[in-house]
């Protein structure tokens, strides 16, 4: 449930391929020239875009779905795993911080609203949305610190093939027909999408290459921003019947949350208010404020604890991907179920002013093996799923857990990166793959 976001910085991109000569952005039919494009416009994409404009760059900013902000936004997880340093002395991470802490105290709302704690940083996916749009729009009106660049971005649309000369990247071309040319490109996609469309090297779970060997990676998981409707739920959100599979995970879903389960610590089976303050987000639909530690006032918060899904390298084949994705909408459906009927939490079920219900969602994201009763839930899922392994360029040195691990007790920062643009603080947290075949 965790591991999505260590910094702006860190997340930046799977792959650089790159001669720095810049050429102007131009626009001569379909073809375009820009500086740089950037593939996903999730938090790494962005977080590329933004600095990238402000130094007078031109960028093409690519998102094959109609949210940007990625695994933060896009996928509903939207609850910071910083590590240790909560907030950085400075950087693109620290500037969205600012505006988002802005947002909530204009609205006497505490972001200290998850991990049973007061000091962390707990967002509305679709506040982090309109704020990362806001810097967009400001770096294109040339806001402070803009040296004349730009950022164009195309949503729903995505890279299918990569042009180059050699070894050299030259543009690429995107499902909607677009040739972008450029001589630099970013893979910020979830999966690393990008990088088997190039003649670089990647790790694809255990294997190089497209030899994937099917292969274990990290548990994905469906999120889903759920709230309490003080006035009832809507009748179209409220389960009446039990989703398709729903008996397979009923004797897990028994040991990991009752009615009467644990409200001091996270021992389960847990409480549905233990729960609830685990990924708990601030509410700007409620006049009352919360913190992390009223587990009984939380209002908002996120399915991310009991619904993790196991998965393997044909995720990474965007034939039976898909597929993938709605068996693991199936399993947050029945934890979706439990809590309505099995914990009779009859208030709560998924929000449906996150702004996730949208033509897209509804058309390229909607799955077959669910029933159209469902269909009104389904609808108000993230964008994403939580994605937690990609595909993975081969780098001239690959880093290992010792490369980046904080020496705690001693309180020494990380050494022997002297040259690195920025250090990780976020413990190991694998999901999936303990068997020894896979470790």
């Amino acid at each position: 449930m965790h591991c999505k976001f260590m910094s702006f910085a860190i997340r930046l991109c799977y792959l650089v391929i790159a001669f720095l000569g810049f050429c102007s952005a131009a626009v001569a039919g379909n073809t375009q020239s820009y500086d740089i494009v950037i593939a996903g416009a999730g938090t790494g994409g962005v977080s590329a875009a933004i600095p990238a404009a402000r130094l007078g760059t031109n960028v093409a900013l690519l998102e094959e779905s109609d949210w940007i902000g990625g695994q933060m936004a896009a996928a509903a997880v939207s609850t910071m795993d910083e590590g240790n340093d909560l907030t950085p002395p400075s950087g693109i991470y620290r500037e969205f911080l600012a505006r988002m802490d802005s947002y909530y105290r204009a609205r006497n709302k505490s972001v200290g609203t998850c991990y049973w704690q007061t000091g962390t940083h707990c967002f509305e996916p679709s506040v982090i949305r309109q704020i990362l749009n806001e810097m967009i729009a400001e770096v294109n009106a040339g806001g402070t610190g803009n040296k004349n660049g730009h950022i164009t971005l195309f949503l729903e649309d995505r890279v299918v093939r990569v042009l180059n000369s050699g070894n050299t990247v030259t543009g690429v071309v995107t499902a909607k027909g677009r040739t972008l040319q450029s001589k630099v490109l970013i893979d910020a996609t979830e999966y690393g999408d990008v990088l088997p469309l190039t003649t670089a090297r990647y790790r694809s779970g255990h294997s190089i290459g497209l030899d994937r060997q099917g292969s274990c990676i990290q548990d994905i998981t469906y999120t889903m921003v759920i709230k309490k409707y003080q006035n009832g739920v809507p009748p179209e959100l409220q389960m009446q019947h039990a989703p398709p599979e729903y008996e397979k995970y009923l004797p897990t879903l028994r040991k990991q949350w009752q009615a009467d389960g644990n409200e001091k610590t996270r021992k389960l089976p847990v409480s549905f208010k233990m729960h609830n303050a685990y990924r708990g987000l601030p509410d700007s639909n409620n006049a009352e404020s919360y913190v992390g530690t009223q587990n009984g006032q939380i209002t908002r918060t996120v399915l991310n604890w009991f619904n993790d899904f196991p998965t393997h390298t044909d995720i990474f084949d965007r034939t039976v991907r898909k597929t993938i994705l709605c068996e693991a909408k199936l399993k947050t459906l029945a934890n979706l179920y439990y809590l309505q009927h099995e914990l009779g939490e009859a208030l709560w079920s998924v929000a449906d002013d996150e702004g996730y219900n949208t033509e897209f969602n509804r058309k390229e994201n909607s799955c077959p093996n669910i029933p159209v009763e469902f269909k009104a839930i389904e609808n108000n899922f993230p964008s994403l799923p939580y994605i937690r392994e990609s595909n993975r360029i081969v780098g001239e040195y690959t880093l290992t857990a010792g490369d980046i691990r904080r020496e705690r007790q001693r309180g020494l920062a990380v050494t022997g990166l002297n040259d690195s643009i920025a250090v990780g603080d976020y413990p190991d947290d694998q999901h999936g793959c303990h068997s020894p075949a896979d470790i």
